[in-house]
């Protein structure tokens, strides 16, 4: 009796609902462009919903998006909905790290140098790129040919790199020159260190202008031959008490000494794994926002340590609480 009633009832549900589709056919205004292309004012209607429950579904969660009338003409606008302070502009951290993660560099028979290269021979390019930045060494991006928004991008998306997505370290903005020229070298060169962006390839042929160098064109990041590697035995001593600082603690860095033979270890690295990691969300399509937010992980990581650092060489330290 009761599955009956309930039959009935849906029977006339579904029979009420028909009569309020047709009602609202006859009572919709009639349209000479809807009629021309064969359509009902409904069926425009049941198109606009799926239009925008697409718009929805694809939209940008970073800005918000709106739109002003000026003179009678609307445009629309994109409202950044959060804004670091080390965050210039728009730019792309994917395009950065798809154009320079170019995997391991061969060894080149070279000195290393301690501040950039911490794995040694076989330090990522990002990472590479990395140490440059918070060693605040002098970086330039240089595309030949290029336009001067496109190399603008890449220093923009460099300084969000160093800084943590821009919220985590400060004083990156000061430094930075998203464009110069040849004009603006003996400004540039003032600054102990810098991230610039250049199309000119004559900086390519003076080394002694710059420590890093991206060259966007072709993917490789140099390091200059001008610039001067720390005694040998210094260097030791700060890798050694590093060493012992990170196996204090669990949350480590970078392990790239082999416990073997002291040598750096290609395949113990946090830090190309940390690479990888951005390449494998890359690949499987983790927009901006999520790769940011990695970065910016990585980078209080990092800071997590200096203190500790501090303590182990000096005794002391500004970071954090020194007890």
């Amino acid at each position: 009796m009761f599955e009956e009633r309930f039959v009935q009832l849906e029977a006339e549900r579904r029979h009420g609902n028909t009569l309020t589709r047709d009602a609202g056919r006859l009572d919709a205004p009639h349209d000479p462009a809807l009629a021309e292309l064969g359509m009902s004012a409904s069926e425009d209607s049941a198109r606009r919903g799926d239009s925008s429950r697409r718009g929805t579904r694809n939209k940008d969660r970073r800005f918000f998006d709106t739109e002003i009338v000026y003179s009678g003409v609307k445009l629309p606008i994109r409202v950044p909905m959060t804004v670091y302070p080390e965050e210039i502009s728009d730019f792309s951290l994917i395009q950065l790290l798809t154009t320079f993660a170019g995997g391991l560099a061969a060894p080149s028979g070279k000195a290393t140098h301690p501040h950039l290269e911490s794995s040694g021979q076989y330090t990522h390019p990002i990472v590479l790129l990395m140490n440059g930045l918070l060693t605040q060494k002098r970086v330039i991006f240089l595309g030949h040919g290029k336009p001067a928004g496109e190399v603008a991008n890449y220093v923009l998306a460099a300084v969000a790199l160093g800084s943590g997505g821009g919220g985590v370290l400060r004083g990156f903005a000061n430094r930075t020159f998203p464009y110069t020229n040849l004009t603006n070298l003996d400004t540039l060169l003032s600054f102990s260190g810098y991230i610039a962006g250049v199309t000119n390839p004559a900086f390519e042929e003076h080394p002694e202008w710059w420590d890093l160098l991206c060259n966007i064109n072709t993917g490789k990041i140099s390091v200059s031959s001008a610039l001067a590697v720390p005694p040998a035995a210094h260097a030791k001593s700060q890798a050694d008490a590093l060493r012992r600082s990170l196996d204090s603690v669990s949350l480590s860095r970078n392990r790239s000494f082999s416990s073997r033979d002291g040598k750096p270890d290609k395949w113990n690295n946090l830090d190309t794994e940390f690479v990888q990691d951005l390449m494998v969300a890359i690949e499987r399509h983790y927009g901006e926002v999520a790769i940011r937010a990695k970065v910016e992980n990585y980078v209080r990581r990092f800071m997590s340590l200096v203190p500790l650092y501090e303590i182990e060489r000096t005794g002391t330290t500004k970071l954090g609480d020194s007890a």
